[in-house]
């Protein structure tokens, strides 16, 4: 799977779904981690 590589730029709904979910565990992660 070579679209896991890729930015979020997937055709299909179901890439986008998992780019944009990565991206928003991403950021409550380091927002979660940031203060500390």
């Amino acid at each position: 799977m070579s679209s896991l590589t890729t930015p979020t730029k997937g055709s299909s709904p179901v890439e986008k779904a998992l780019g944009e979910a990565a991206n928003n565990a991403d950021q409550r992660y380091r927002l979660a981690k940031g203060p500390r």
